[in-house]
Formats: structure tokens, sequence, C-alpha cells
């Protein structure tokens, strides 16, 4: 998710709550930052809970910040999977600029690794099918996220996850016409193209998505926090080693995916679906069969039921 301040577009204080603003009562605080708060709300017409992101007055590079709120919304608004925060409303009250989206309850994937250390294996394997096929929803549809890391999902008591804060997000399009360059990332899972000012792709979101998952499932940076290192692989462990519980197809996947080389990883995150769990087609088929047949079953079994009531 991302941020905002106050009530007032000038003031640095949390108003008092609840809070009335435009068609939402703020409820709750759930996160601040440099360009502005997130509320947890409830939308009084749809009856719905929501979050709302506010955009702070005062926020320095307040352009940029527009710039990312307006890049946010409209990349929501071209997505739709379960595994991605969906946009519910942006406008403007009072003179600040918010945008409203499904609230996603639950804990991000890196406060949960500081308490609890890293994902149990099952639960590591269920929550990575989940955020890697949103992401190929989200590639599939043209949109990159440019900040993956484990601040961005969240993952609630059933082990649901949600992709979050797409503020960096680009348009495949332009990136493609060398029009869209990212201004922010967060170095310890940026790809090393995107360290030193180059374009940021597919293939750029797949190196910080194999990065996250490289730390869920160790607990540690798969090149410490000094993102020059990424640069190099020196001193990389292969994850096998860090977390030998794993399927060694999973985690050969994850170090394929933080290649240095850009040319040896899955250029988008489907790829990498199918690189990382190769049964998902195989799944799906099978799956779409075993609809089809109790469809079916259930036909014959209504023909049954009538056939005999007509006797």
């Amino acid at each position: 998710m991302a941020n905002k301040e106050t009530a007032s577009a000038r003031s640095t204080t949390v108003p008092a709550l609840p809070l009335r603003m435009a068609n939402y009562e703020l409820l709750e605080l759930i996160a601040r930052g440099g360009m502005g708060t997130v509320y947890r709300a409830h939308h009084v017409f749809l009856d719905k809970p929501v979050a709302v992101k506010i955009l702070r007055g005062d926020a320095p590079q307040r352009e940029q910040v527009i710039e990312a709120f307006r890049r946010e919304a409209q990349a929501l608004a071209r997505l739709n999977h379960p595994s991605i925060v969906q946009v519910v409303d942006v406008g403007e009250a009072d003179g600040q600029t918010y945008i409203a989206m499904d609230y996603a309850p639950g804990m991000d994937l890196a406060r949960w690794v500081k308490r609890d250390g890293r994902l149990a294996p099952n639960n590591l394997l269920f929550v990575s099918r989940q955020v890697v096929e949103g992401i190929a929803s989200a590639h599939a549809a043209g949109v990159l996220h440019r900040d993956i890391k484990p601040d961005n999902i969240i993952c609630d008591h059933l082990g649901s996850v949600k992709v979050t804060d797409f503020g960096l997000a680009g348009d495949v399009r332009l990136v493609a016409a060398g029009r869209d360059k990212p201004k922010f990332a967060t170095p310890a899972y940026a790809a090393p193209e995107v360290l030193s000012g180059g374009e940021s792709d597919a293939c750029s979101d797949v190196f910080s998505l194999g990065a996250t998952l490289y730390y869920l499932a160790s607990g540690h940076l798969p090149f410490g926090r000094d993102a020059v290192l990424a640069a190099q692989m020196a001193g990389t462990k292969p994850l096998w080693e860090l977390a030998p519980d794993l399927p060694r197809s999973f985690t050969t996947a994850v170090m394929t995916c933080i290649e240095i080389d850009r040319a040896k990883r899955p250029q988008n995150a489907g790829e990498m679906l199918a690189l990382m769990f190769p049964d998902t087609r195989i799944g799906r088929r099978w799956l779409i069969v075993g609809i089809a047949l109790g469809l079916l079953i259930a036909g014959l079994a209504a023909a049954l039921v009538a056939l005999l009531l007509t006797d």
C-alpha cells in the first residue's frame, strides 16, 4: 500500500478519528510515510471496508508523487486478479488527492518474517504461487509493478495474499519505447539494470520477485542490504543450501530469477510461473475437466430424476 498525512494538506499531525472524507469514514491509521498516509476506512454508500491512501499535501517532489498516484490508479484499474488489490475510487476532497482500494486485512510479509522468521515450506509455496500468478496477470495486461518486495505483499490468516503499492507501475509499451524509466526503487530487491540506471521491464520485475521469494524462504536478502552487491553475485548462497526442506526445482527456479545476466532469467512472470510451478497448466486443465465432468454428472442426475418423476 502507500501513504498520506493529515486532514489538512499542510498539517503534519494525524487527525482525530473517525473522520468523514468524501464517501469514506476514516477509521484507523494503517501506514504513514513520506508521500502520504493509508487509512482503514468504510465506504458509507457501498457499506464495505476499504483502504484510503491520501496524498500528503507537503510531500517532497510533489509532482512525482502525484504522478505515482496517477500511475497506481491507472494500473490497478487495468488489473483484475484475486492476488492484486483492486481500485475502488480515485478523487479529490478538501484539496486532498486520494485513492480508495479494497482493504486487504493481514500483515505484510516483511513484518511477518521479522516476527516469525522465514516462511514454513508449505506456506511459502502457497504464497509464492499466488504472488507469481498475480504479477503474471499484470504482465499479461501490460503493467509492470517495479517495486516488488515483501513489504508490498499482504497476507491474511488464511494465507491469501494481495500485492499492493503499484505507485511505481509502468506501461510495457512506454518502457519498450524508452519513454518510461522508474524514478525510485528499493535497492535491496531491485535488478542490477535498474540500479545502474537502465531500463526496467518485466524481466526486472522477475528479479525483484525472485529476490523477494529468496528472502521469504531463507530470512536473508540474497545480496545483503548493499545494493551495489547486486551487480556481482559474490557471496550469494544458493537457496537450496539455506532452505533444503524446499523442493529443489523451486529453489533452482528462484536462483534463476535472480541471475545477474537478465538473458538467463525468465523474461516475465508468466515464464517464471511455468518454471517454478511446471504443473500449473496441467493442474488448471484437470480442474476444468473436473468441473466439466461435475456438470455432466449433475446434468445426468437431473435428467434421471426428471425421468423417474414422470414415470
